[in-house]
């Protein structure tokens, strides 16, 4: 389980500054559970900026200059807790590039070696989490037949495959492309750890006239809206417009073999 913040701005700042004061108390949760690694994805225009690290990032260096000093108009970040026995690894914390993108993921997926029958040699992981292979599987299902990748189709897709085939606590998920930010709110409420509250897996948003902030529960939100669970929402890049379209799965669904 892990911790995710997305920002979409018109204008270039900081994460810190787009996010607001509050930032420290996001920063804060990786003293507790969310400690295993932290990863921080950047755009500023067509310049991609990007780092990771298994270390905590409350007081690292790294973490502190990506998130308070780099300049960007939109951003990932993801604080990790790992679980299904994964290790605390560089190439297990997220988030995940390949395909135009980077990807996150809060949530645990079993069995996911069943996804490698979709994958090609275009699909070459580093690591051995469920989240990886999920960003691939949404890569894989989203391919058109051009080579170019819809995120919007390959989403949908990966989430009714594994809805149908596969045992999951969460899909919740942020996607930033050059275009968009996707943001996937998708979660079995039942599935929450016994120490967390109802609205573990929640996300919530808030809009500005300059900027759009996404994020998980667990830090001050005052003021913030709630994105329905089952939901996808596509934030653009350069309009901040926010579409949301509802996820669920139809016998009519394709996802291909």
């Amino acid at each position: 389980m892990c911790r995710l913040l997305g920002l979409v701005s018109k204008v270039a700042t900081t994460v810190a500054d787009g996010v607001g004061d509050d930032f420290s108390q996001f920063t804060n949760l990786s003293c507790y559970e969310h400690g295993d690694g932290w990863g921080v994805a950047l755009r500023n225009g067509e310049e991609f900026i990007f780092d990771k690290c298994e270390k905590v990032a409350f007081g690292d260096s790294d973490f502190a200059r990506l998130t308070q000093m780099a300049l960007c108009d939109s951003a990932i970040v993801h604080l990790r807790w790992a679980t299904l026995a994964l290790a605390v690894t560089y190439e297990n914390t997220h988030p995940f590039n390949g395909f135009g993108a980077s990807f996150a993921h809060n949530g645990s997926i079993q069995g996911t070696e069943g996804f490698f029958s979709y994958f090609d040699q275009s699909h070459i992981l580093e690591g051995d989490t469920d989240s990886e292979r999920y960003f691939h599987l949404v890569a894989a299902l989203g391919r058109n037949e051009d080579g170019s990748i819809s995120f919007t189709d390959g989403i949908q897709r990966a989430i009714a495959l594994i809805e149908e085939e596969y045992e999951y606590s969460s899909l919740n998920a942020m996607c930033l492309t050059e275009e968009s930010l996707f943001v996937v709110s998708y979660h079995d409420k039942t599935k929450i750890d016994h120490r967390f509250s109802q609205d573990y897996y929640d996300l919530s948003f808030r809009r500005s006239e300059t900027n759009v902030v996404v994020a998980s529960s667990g830090w001050p939100q005052d003021g913030w809206e709630v994105i329905p669970n089952y939901t996808l929402v596509a934030i653009d890049r350069r309009t901040l417009e926010m579409t949301f379209t509802p996820l669920g799965v139809t016998d009519s669904v394709s996802v291909g073999g």
